[in-house]
């Protein structure tokens, strides 16, 4: 009967107790089974679009290792009048940017080329003008150490090259340069022609920073052909062997007959500096010469040398039918000379000078001098102010953080620690912020209590409205780099495993004001972008029951990882009851089997 009884029960608690032990251990490795971790790692992409809107945006335990770039603010081709850049570094392990802004920009050499075009025939009047200038861009020169390159250019019938020199340590050199002189003529246009080569030879100075100043009365009636700046061509009314006293193609050859007077359709010479009247006459000028066939009258003017050949041979030289609808050699030289200048000035920054002409009874054409100046009188201290200033005081820059809702939101790190750094061609001086007021800073304090620059921080939201504004309070010089640095913090990204890309700033805007006080078109920087990959999970290591126990409730984490470790240690401390029980259980069996075993034994020896 004993028998029967603790047979059964051995039998059962074996059973019960192995499955149980079994089910348990099945519990524990399915609660070891982890989602998807956050792992980020940047490369460069194009489109910030490609994340998923919908998706958690949480970004934190993410780890870095990121590069950056940058593309422009608008699709289409910007055609920027002042040179500015914005970048931003790599990502670091706590998902921090710096970030600058630079005034130029930063990629632009601070190397500037400055032409003069000089009218040798009256230019002694301003030499020492001119010489003023150069005086004032040295000095500024000196103290930066950026390079300035000056040519000089002479002209009278032909152009002549004086040389090109350093501005810093070739001052004499160029000095000397400035009062070379030749004799005959004057053609404006070869003057021209030479300093369209000279500044095109140096590629390494951009268009942007090279300068062309023609100073001159005006005066001009030589032109030249095919872009042959050393042969001056003319034409003449004047019948051969019949000017007297009179130059052939020369100054007053319209005293034989002048054309730019209103006969029937003729469009007359202005006398002021009006655009749109010198447009008019240049046109008509073109057509009329065309109509007239006038260029199978030109001939090289190569005679006058010091006056020993007063007119040119039968061979040479035809006369010009004095009719109407004709252009004089004048028309031709003006023409001719507007025509280039408005190509220099498409390129580079260009500016002429009227001086006093030393024809005192009848020379000089300043209305011509200033038309090809935008209508306008130039004078040194307003060219002098543009080579030298990039951006005048008052100019500000608007700079927004990086944010698109539900895809990242880039935070100012902290606006205290923003500076000022001026590159001087490599040597670099740093301003820290110094606090006016919350949220308000200075920069480079002057005697006065001022300072040159101030950034004051407006957080607004701290989303889409995050931003700062820079005043400038001092002069940007063309000579310099003013750049301002600040760090950024990515506080919310994309955690769903794939690539994704973040711009540093929303929108950076400079509001420039010129260095005549003129404020000018809003323009905006380029936007850095960081790219990141969010990678999928390694499967963590399974545990065991000890390890699992470990873990302590009450761990309150957003890390998919931990929050696996919580699972798996309540799915464990859930069981564990129960083991004991069926440990107990086989325990009493195995006894059971014992007592059996021994009460069988003493029966049979009795």
């Amino acid at each position: 009967m004993k028998k029967r009884i603790y047979l059964p029960l051995f039998i059962m608690g074996f059973l019960f107790g192995f499955v149980f032990l079994f089910n348990s251990e099945a519990t524990t490795i399915f609660a070891e089974e982890a989602p998807s971790t956050v792992t980020v790692s940047t490369n460069v992409a194009d489109d910030p679009s490609q994340s998923d809107p919908t998706s958690n945006t949480d970004a934190t335990n993410e780890s870095t290792d990121q590069t950056t770039s940058t593309e422009p603010a608008n699709s289409e081709e910007e055609n920027w009048q002042y040179s500015k850049s914005k970048t931003a570094t790599d990502l670091d392990e706590n998902k921090e940017s710096e970030v600058t802004l630079s005034l130029p920009s930063a990629e632009e050499k601070l190397t500037t080329e400055v032409a003069f075009v000089l009218d040798e025939s009256n230019f002694s009047d301003t030499q020492d003008r001119a010489m003023g200038l150069l005086e004032t861009l040295k000095q500024h020169a000196d103290q930066t150490g950026a390079k300035v390159q000056v040519d000089v250019i002479g002209f009278k019938r032909a152009a002549y090259d004086h040389g090109s020199f350093d501005l810093t340590t070739q001052y004499d050199l160029l000095r000397e340069a400035f009062k070379k002189k030749n004799s005959g003529g004057s053609n404006i246009h070869a003057g021209l022609l030479l300093a369209q080569q000279i500044l095109a030879k140096n590629t390494a100075i951009p268009d942007d920073r090279k300068y062309m100043i023609l100073v001159s009365d005006g005066d001009t009636y030589l032109y030249c052909k095919d872009g042959d700046y050393k042969t001056p061509y003319s034409r003449s009314y004047i019948p051969l062997d019949s000017a007297g006293g009179t130059a052939y193609g020369g100054y007053y050859d319209e005293s034989w007959y002048y054309p730019s007077t209103p006969y029937g359709n003729n469009v007359k010479r202005p006398d002021t500096a009006d655009p749109t009247l010198w447009d008019a006459y240049l046109k008509d000028v073109a057509a009329r010469n065309q109509e007239s066939n006038g260029d199978a009258y030109e001939y090289v003017w190569n005679y006058y040398d010091n006056w020993k050949n007063t007119k040119p041979t039968s061979k040479e030289f035809k006369t010009q039918p004095a009719v109407p609808r004709s252009a004089s050699n004048m028309d031709m030289a003006f023409m001719y000379a507007a025509n280039v200048y408005k190509d220099l000035a498409n390129k580079y920054h260009c500016y002429s000078v009227a001086v006093q002409s030393l024809n005192q009874s009848d020379g000089g054409h300043k209305a011509f001098m200033d038309y090809l100046n935008g209508g306008k009188t130039a004078d040194f201290d307003s060219i002098q102010n543009e080579i030298l200033y990039y951006l005048s005081k008052g100019s500000i820059v608007e700079d927004y953080m990086g944010y698109e809702d539900g895809n990242y939101d880039f935070d100012l790190v902290d606006p205290s620690a923003i500076r000022v750094v001026i590159d001087n061609t490599g040597t670099l001086t740093t301003y820290n912020a110094e606090r006016i007021k919350d949220n308000h800073y200075g920069f480079k304090k002057n005697e006065d209590g001022t300072y040159d620059y101030e950034v004051i921080y407006v957080p607004g939201n701290k989303k889409d409205d995050e931003h700062f504004i820079w005043l400038l309070n001092t002069p940007v010089t063309n000579f310099e780099h003013v750049m301002l640095k600040y760090g950024v913090k990515l506080i919310q990204g994309q955690t769903k495993p794939g690539t994704y890309t973040a711009y540093t700033n929303t929108k950076a805007t400079l509001y420039p004001v010129n260095s005549e006080g003129i404020k000018g078109e809003a323009e905006d920087f380029e936007r850095p972008m960081v790219t990141y990959t969010v990678k999928e999970a390694v499967k963590e290591p399974e545990k065991t029951s000890d390890q699992n126990t470990s873990k302590q409730d009450g761990v309150k984490t957003e890390n998919s990882i931990e929050k696996t470790a919580l699972c798996q240690a309540s799915a464990s401390t859930g069981y564990e009851s129960h083991e004991i029980f069926w440990f107990v259980i086989l325990g009493f069996s195995a006894l059971g089997m014992m007592i059996i075993s021994v009460f069988r034994k003493q029966k049979k020896a009795q």
